[in-house]
């Protein structure tokens, strides 16, 4: 699966994440999925949890 999100601080902790909407009915998962990705140019990998 390919898609392009910005990247955006978190209101709370300032942590960068992705807010993609409607992620669990776009990966077929309702639960956390290991992603793995490019950001800037850098090989990136993480946990991601769905959204509704």
């Amino acid at each position: 699966m390919t898609f392009t999100a910005e990247v955006v601080p978190d209101s709370n902790s300032g942590l960068p994440w992705v807010n993609m909407q409607e992620s669990a009915e776009f990966s077929g998962a309702g639960m956390a999925v290991e992603v793995g990705g490019t950001v800037g140019g850098h090989d990136h990998e993480a946990t991601r949890s769905p959204c509704a």
